[in-house]
């Protein structure tokens, strides 16, 4: 690590606080191990094909389709990519080597949506977790140079202590002026070796002399003094007369991380990227249940295990054949240790059930795409009640160009939503992805415990439980105030119209995703193109998470991500309703925190 340098601070605007000399002292990184993501990681599966052959293959290539993605979009990606790679890349000597030459204040981040709402005196804290792993780079103490020693600091016909004394006051007023006004002061210094831009912010703080001397190889988090003056003897002059130095630290961050990071920081709010098939659902056309009971009828048979390879419906995995392999990651929640380690006779019991529902489920769907119905057994009523359930048609805002032109529409698709036979909490819902065509029928089994995690996600939970104000008042909870408590995306395997409507039927109301407005909703459902390569966090929030500290992945696989977001993913086992026998079956999906979904909540 470099020494100490001497360099200049200005102000834009701010004649009385132009060319202020201080003392630049580079800082350590903080002393922590940092395992490579991904390292040693057992999960071997391969991506799969989805529905329209876009994500994971659930046999329906030939049912809704739209191609490959457009090249524009793709080297967008590929410079999202490229951006993401190198900013992850920071070179401290490019940064100290830019402000050698001097640093300009162009702006200031306040922190804050509107005059009472901000983080106050949580600014500090904030650029911290902006700044990462990493920490502050470099903090800046108040210099006193003789002015003669560097014609840029000196006026003319000034004296030594007039430069002093001047360079003091325009530091002092900088440093009480962002306390008082809580706000940070950003600077973009141009790297000499990259000719990147890079954002800096810099926070007034506080700090002891011998801590300051500490700080060179160390993290000045544990340096600096809380925000806050009040406490801090005054002086004859009224200044603070405690053994403290004012001194700046300097953060950088990633492009526009403040602005984009600052209301989820506000509110609380994580950013969560959801997966969908086998993570959150998993969804049929009758051709891809078909394909999958003509695998359970070879394997029952005694057929060539390899026949099981091909894909299916909800996702075929190339490591079926083999049926001593587990499918989940290592460690997921709701695995099942066992799985590996099931006898002839348990396999073959668990094969002969996902044949049974399988079939049963499947008669429903053919009613289903036949006749807009399905018949259901009656629950508590005699052996062989059943009762009619007719589809009602729900109205969908969809933009498809290739069907309806350029202009989102409002169509209008059967749906009918029922409580799942097999597993109790779950739902099993019918849909038509094209109501014009009765082949894109499908069967959807929502995981149990979805509708108590998106509970807890909206905030209807805790407010369901929170007393009213006014004892025995009635309070309408249509009309209070609902805030997430999390920002949002799903990121996918599959095409764009199937990955839309599985959201709209786990979200009917548009509590997390604006269901409405489809420009917006496409900037927060990202359909990866198969083949195309690893999910990316910037791609998946299309550049809206900065922050990797503030998001959390939910996936039932962790070999589809991107190296660097591997500790942000909550691998989950994945919900496979005609293939218990590779998974660690139902057992664990139940509705409630005991239940996969309860655990992830």
């Amino acid at each position: 690590m470099a020494g100490s340098f001497e360099a200049t601070l200005s102000v834009s605007d701010r004649p009385e606080l132009t060319s202020l000399a201080v003392t630049a002292v580079p800082m350590d990184p903080p002393a922590v191990e940092r395992a490579a993501a991904g390292d040693g990681t057992t999960d071997r599966r391969e991506p799969e094909h989805g529905v329209g052959g876009k994500g994971k293959n659930n046999g329906n290539e030939a049912d809704a389709s739209t191609g490959a993605r457009p090249e524009k979009q793709r080297k967008s990606w590929e410079r999202e990519e490229s951006v993401s790679e190198d900013e992850d890349q920071r070179d401290d000597d490019g940064l100290h080597a830019a402000a050698k030459k001097g640093m300009n204040v162009v702006g200031w981040w306040r922190a804050k949506l509107n005059a009472n709402h901000g983080l106050d005196k949580e600014i500090l804290a904030a650029l911290h977790l902006l700044a990462g792993a990493r920490g502050p780079c470099m903090r800046l103490a108040f210099s006193h140079p003789a002015p003669n020693s560097d014609p840029v600091l000196s006026r003319p016909g000034e004296g030594d202590s007039d430069a002093r004394r001047r360079n003091k006051e325009g530091l002092t007023k900088l440093h009480r002026e962002m306390r008082a006004e809580q706000k940070s002061a950003v600077m973009f210094l141009d790297d000499p070796a990259t000719g990147r831009r890079r954002e800096v912010h810099l926070a007034a703080v506080w700090i002891h002399p011998a801590d300051a001397d500490d700080a060179m190889g160390s993290n000045a988090a544990d340096q600096t003094a809380p925000m806050n003056d009040e406490t801090a003897p005054m002086n004859d002059d009224g200044g603070k007369a405690d053994a403290r130095e004012p001194q700046f630290l300097a953060f950088e961050v990633q492009p526009n991380a403040p602005a984009v990071a600052l209301e989820p920081l506000l509110h609380k709010q994580l950013m969560v990227v959801f997966d969908l098939d086998e993570t959150l659902l998993q969804a049929f056309t009758l051709r891809a249940m078909e394909r999958r009971a003509r695998e359970l009828d070879a394997e029952h048979a005694g057929a060539d295990a390899g026949a099981a390879t091909s894909g299916w419906g909800g996702g075929g995995r190339g490591d079926f054949g083999n049926r001593s392999s587990n499918p989940c990651v290592p460690g997921a929640v709701g695995g099942d240790e066992r799985a590996a380690m099931r006898d002839a006779k348990e396999l073959a019991a668990r094969r002969d059930e996902d044949r049974r529902r399988l079939r049963r489920d499947a008669e429903l769907l053919t009613q289903f795409r036949d006749g807009d119905c399905v018949k259901m057994s009656v629950p508590g009523s005699a052996a062989g009640a059943t009762q009619t359930v007719r589809a009602k048609m729900e109205p969908v805002v969809v933009l498809d160009e290739e069907r309806y032109g350029a202009a989102p529409v409002t169509i209008a698709r059967p749906v009918i939503r029922v409580k799942s036979p097999h597993v109790r909490g779950g739902e099993m819902v019918f849909t038509r992805i094209d109501p014009k065509n009765v082949d894109t029928s499908m069967i959807v089994h929502v995981r149990p415990g979805w509708n108590d995690l998106h509970a807890y996600l909206t905030g209807e939970a805790s407010q369901a439980r929170a007393p009213t104000a006014v004892r025995g008042a009635k309070e309408n909870s249509a009309t209070r105030p609902r805030r997430p408590k999390c920002k949002v995306f799903v990121c996918t395997m599959s095409e764009r119209q199937y990955a839309h409507e599985m959201w709209r039927l786990l979200d009917p109301r548009g509590a997390l995703l604006p269901l409405n407005d489809v420009h917006a909703l496409h900037k927060r459902i990202v359909c990866v193109e198969h083949g195309r390569g690893v999910k990316t966090l910037a791609h998946a929030t299309r550049g809206a998470t900065r922050v990797p500290e503030l998001s959390v992945i939910v996936d039932d696989r962790t070999n589809v991500w991107e190296r660097r977001a591997q500790k942000n993913i909550l691998a989950i086992a994945p919900f496979m309703p005609y293939n218990t026998d590779t998974g660690p079956g139902l057992q664990s999906e139940v509705a409630g925190k005991g239940g996969v979904m309860g655990m992830v909540q």
